[in-house]
């Protein structure tokens, strides 16, 4: 069956595709090696399971996904209700982990290569 794009600008439908809004969300920081890991998975899980739109708690994950010689790569994955509160909740997490970092272990920030 063809049919042209102007039948879908102009006419609502039903994406019946989509069987649920809920959605994971990433969260990616940049640290130095000497960071704690087990200890910001912790405070990544506390703050994760403060939002009200995060779900599924069981499904949180916080993990090294890279390295270099002097820094790694942490990604931090939740999955929240639906897509704006997953924006409010990824964009809340990381702020209280920034802050974390920023009041408890400024060290952990990777060393500037300038």
């Amino acid at each position: 069956m063809i049919v042209p794009v102007t039948y879908f600008t102009s006419k609502p439908f039903d994406n019946l595709s989509v069987k649920s809004t809920k959605m994971y969300r990433s969260l990616t920081l940049t640290l130095h090696l000497s960071a704690d890991i087990g200890l910001l998975r912790d405070k990544f899980l506390e703050f994760a399971k403060e939002e009200d739109s995060v779900i599924e708690h069981h499904k949180l994950l916080c993990y090294v996904t890279a390295q270099t010689g002097t820094a790694q790569t942490v990604t931090c994955y939740l999955m929240t209700s639906d897509p704006l509160a997953g924006w409010t909740a990824e964009m809340n997490v990381r702020e209280k982990l920034l802050a974390f970092i920023r009041d408890n272990y400024p060290e952990w920030w990777p060393e500037k290569s300038w």
